[in-house]
């Protein structure tokens, strides 16, 4: 969202980013500016993949899939997300002063094929309960946080592929995979 008032934390993202990338103009610092998706992998202090690994965990067969779970969401590897990172400290005077987007480069899952990829890791099969996003009660929070979002987050990564070469270093699947096992063994 880029009106005023619309979404207040995006709206502070991009004023810090402008006074960043500023100074880098004005030459008190040299700044590659990145914008992450949603990044998943072991040890996350905030995993989104919790709340299906914990349904998993628990038994559960139904899971609430607010618009079907159509939802693209732009998601990230940890190892993923470093190696841009990584790209653009191993390349500063191509990377100084440009902002990139990073996520997972080969794949975007929707909604739905992400709580099926973690469950299947899992060995676990859910039964989808639809519901159209106008009919969820307001503060509706008994489906998993990312699924919430009736609009996609996709974002584009021609700048950092074709400046920087970035590729996937773990293809996203396998994250998954990685990822889901982990909080399995692991839970919070």
């Amino acid at each position: 969202a880029t009106a005023p008032g619309v979404d207040r934390f995006n709206e502070k993202a991009r004023e810090a980013e402008r006074a960043g990338m500023q100074a880098h103009e004005e030459g008190y610092y040299s700044a590659t500016y990145f914008r992450y998706p949603t990044v998943y992998g072991p040890r996350n202090v905030s995993p989104q993949e919790w709340s299906i690994v914990r349904r998993v965990r628990d038994g559960r067969k139904h899971i609430i899939l607010p618009g079907g779970g159509m939802s693209l969401i732009s998601r990230g590897y940890a190892e993923n997300v470093a190696h841009g990172i990584m790209l653009a400290v191993d390349n500063p005077e191509a990377s100084a002063g440009q902002i990139y987007n990073l996520a997972d480069e080969s794949l975007t899952f929707t909604n739905r094929e992400w709580i099926r990829l973690i469950a299947q890791t899992l060995d676990h099969e859910f039964e989808f309960i639809e519901i159209p996003f106008d009919m969820l009660p307001p503060a509706f929070g008994d489906a998993p946080p990312p699924t919430l979002f009736p609009y996609h987050q996709v974002m584009d990564l021609t700048k950092i592929k074709v400046q920087l070469g970035y590729r996937d270093v773990v293809a996203p699947e396998k994250g998954m995979e990685i990822t889901a096992k982990w909080f399995a063994d692991n839970p919070l």
